[in-house]
């Protein structure tokens, strides 16, 4: 009778335990509820200027361009769907200049460089070559880009992904 008391105590008390612990996990779904909708809406905030943005936005991993906004496409005369996760800086970069181009892409994201302002020459889908300047720092992981034919104007890179 003895050993059953004891028995029910443990019991109870295990009890209490579990309920605290599902306690905890309601919390932390609960927050984690909350970091997903605050992402999700960050995102959409995002896609909105970037979609709308009179430059070129982009994300580059592993040198793929894994985010292109349609100004960015169209600057190279391409769709987005040509670019994102097909093509890289390198595909729309003038041979000549990709050196520079892939040395300051190296610079930031070894952290070696904080921002950057640059020329350099692209080429389109149809082999014309375009003038960009870039102004980027590193900030984040999503750069843009305009082109300096017609009129001033410039990329802003923000930063890129390891490669």
């Amino acid at each position: 009778m003895k050993d059953e008391k004891a028995t029910k105590k443990q019991l109870i008390q295990e009890l209490k335990k579990m309920r605290q612990k599902v306690a905890e996990l309601e919390v932390v779904e609960s927050e984690q509820k909350r970091i997903a909708q605050a992402l999700r809406q960050s995102e959409n905030m995002f896609r909105k200027i970037t979609e709308q943005s009179i430059v070129g936005v982009y994300l580059i991993q592993d040198y793929v361009f894994r985010y292109t906004n349609p100004k960015m496409a169209e600057i190279f005369g391409f769709t987005v769907d040509e670019l994102v996760d097909i093509r890289g800086p390198r595909d729309v970069v003038y041979d000549e200049d990709w050196p520079i181009v892939e040395e300051n892409l190296r610079k930031r994201i070894e952290g070696e460089i904080e921002s950057i302002n640059y020329q350099f020459r692209g080429k389109t889908k149809t082999g014309a070559v375009v003038h960009h300047e870039v102004y980027g720092s590193r900030t984040g992981q999503v750069f843009s880009i305009e082109s300096i034919e017609a009129q001033p104007c410039f990329h802003i890179h923000i930063g890129c992904q390891p490669v």
